[in-house]
């Protein structure tokens, strides 16, 4: 959301670049960083049907988002990316509504964080010095 209100604000205030900088700076960051400290706190198993739709959704968009010659990205190409992003969606629930539930079983983040030392806090003894 908060990439929306940065588009429409820098769009309204005639920096188009502003708004396609945030857009493009948001999706890099969330696809490498995030993901990377995430998977560093706890590494996990991705299976290829579980990240498949959002890879070819996001080629379309990107494919859809190349500005013309003339550098304008037209309207009608603006309902693709629309008709694209509910198709997503519509297709994201059924893959989800048909997929096992990831949360059944071990969780793996438990185990790893019970590896990690504690300090232990001992109550004090009680007693002077002799």
């Amino acid at each position: 959301m908060p990439e929306l209100a940065t588009t429409l604000v820098s769009k309204l205030r005639g920096h188009d670049e502003v708004g396609l900088g945030t857009i493009l700076g948001s999706n890099i960051f969330n696809g490498l960083l995030i993901v990377a400290v995430a998977a560093i706190i706890c590494p996990t198993t991705i299976k290829w049907h579980e990240v498949a739709i959002a890879v070819v959704f996001g080629v379309l968009a990107v494919l859809v988002t190349c500005p013309s010659q003339n550098g304008f990205i037209e309207r009608r190409r603006v309902f693709v990316l629309l008709g694209l992003y509910a198709a997503y969606l519509v297709a994201t629930v059924q893959n989800n509504m048909e997929a096992p539930s990831r949360f059944e079983g071990e969780n793996r983040c438990l185990s790893w964080r019970d590896k990690i030392a504690r300090p232990s806090f001992e109550p004090l003894q009680r007693g002077g010095v002799g």
